[in-house]
């Protein structure tokens, strides 16, 4: 009976032991987080409204501003975005973007309005950002344009050139991307059988047609991303 209290006691101390490890206090809430506020410094921030609050990892008010919006405008997500600095531009003012009427707008924390990109959707790639939009299954990208003035500008990223296309059989293909290099190119018959496989490592690759009959083939392009590109080449 006492080996059963003694364990009892000792199960009763490790108990309250663990139990002060365990502890919970409500600091406050918001609408979005964000892991991404400036390079290479990373906060939390939070908005409610049009105000928007970023924190010190204490959770105390690192800064806080309004926006000056209007009532068919409201601060949107970039992903887990909220609030960015030396995204879109070089200065030290902190941006946000806003949807109004189904169109997406950049705003500095001084409320003045930097310009427009193409949908809320942000994409990194090694030390590069870009906005990205997704239609029926295929992506469309914009590089920022970094620029030392105020102002937003994005680039669109035109898909693989393929050249000629259509091209006679026998001809020389040139494949090329408009950044990036070719890490390997796949080309496909109507059926889905592959028909040629090719490793790039250049921007730009040749393919002989000879071995292609004539008619569409899809091909697939990857980039030293891991990115796919896909498109279709006619051969006559």
């Amino acid at each position: 009976m006492k080996k059963i209290i003694i364990a009892a006691l000792a199960l009763l101390g490790w108990a309250s032991a663990s139990a002060q490890y365990i502890t919970t206090t409500e600091v406050g809430n918001a609408k979005g987080w964000t892991a991404f506020t400036s390079d290479p410094v990373s906060r939390m921030a939070g908005y409610n409204d049009a105000t928007v609050n970023i924190y010190n990892d204490d959770f105390s008010i690192y800064k806080s501003f309004s926006l000056a919006l209007s009532e068919s405008e409201s601060i949107a997500q970039m992903d887990q975005v909220v609030v960015s600095q030396h995204l879109f531009n070089s200065d030290d003012l902190y941006e946000v973007v806003v949807i109004s009427d189904g169109e997406w707008k950049v705003y500095n924390e001084q409320s003045e309005m930097l310009g427009t990109i193409p949908s809320p959707n942000l994409m990194r790639v090694g030390k590069k950002n870009y906005i990205y939009t997704y239609d029926n299954g295929e992506y469309t990208l914009y590089a920022l344009e970094s620029h030392t003035n105020s102002l937003v500008s994005v680039r669109k990223l035109e898909g693989v050139r393929v050249f000629p296309n259509p091209a006679n059989a026998g001809e020389m293909v040139r494949f090329q991307l408009p950044e990036g290099t070719i890490a390997d190119i796949n080309v496909y018959n109507a059926a889905g059988t592959k028909e040629i496989r090719m490793v790039g490592g250049e921007g730009t690759l040749e393919l002989p047609s000879q071995n292609l009959g004539s008619g569409v083939h899809p091909f697939k392009v990857t980039d030293d991303k891991g990115q796919t590109h896909s498109g279709k080449l006619i051969v006559k």
